[in-house]
């Protein structure tokens, strides 16, 4: 189920940026706003039925030399550190504590987009500071609850070139 999730997400997070939804202005970032969500990450880190990792730079530019020439590989040159929460297996009260504080941690992003397959679900959110690059973007799963958080200077055009040419295949 999570490497569906995952697939899922970047599937759709590329279809996004194909359709434009992220080409309207955005709200400016708020001053630390990712720390909100990473300090969600680790405050359920190890809690029974949660998995989480943290991607930093080294292993991003790691994982950007061992993906040269893949499929999808294009936009990992835009991401400087990534993290991802799992709480699938997680009791119903955690779940629901994990949900509400994802919740708060995420007022004042940008909903890019909203998905739902049957009982799959899925929401984008995106800041762009600058108007023309997203510095963050975050794929939440509702009925897990998971996050993927993904953290850069990930220009528009890029992302929409990207988009286009994975839309082409």
């Amino acid at each position: 189920m999570r490497t569906y999730f995952v697939s899922f997400c970047m599937k759709v997070a590329v279809a996004v940026l194909a359709l434009g939804f992220v080409s309207a202005p955005v709200m400016q970032a708020r001053s630390g706003k990712h720390s909100q969500i990473m300090k969600v990450i680790r405050k359920y880190d190890g809690c029974d039925g949660v998995e989480s990792i943290v991607i930093g730079s080294f292993l991003m530019g790691i994982a950007r030399l061992a993906s040269s020439g893949e499929e999808g590989d294009e936009i990992l040159k835009y991401i400087d550190k990534m993290a991802i929460l799992s709480a699938d297996e997680a009791g119903p009260g955690l779940k629901n504590n994990i949900s509400s504080d994802l919740e708060k941690a995420l007022e004042g992003y940008e909903k890019a987009v909203e998905v739902k397959d049957g009982e799959d679900d899925m929401t984008i959110y995106i800041t762009m500071p600058a108007g023309d690059s997203v510095s963050e973007m975050v794929i939440v799963s509702r009925s897990e609850p998971a996050v993927i958080l993904m953290l850069g200077d990930m220009p528009v055009s890029e992302l929409e070139n990207i988009a286009r040419e994975a839309s082409e295949n």
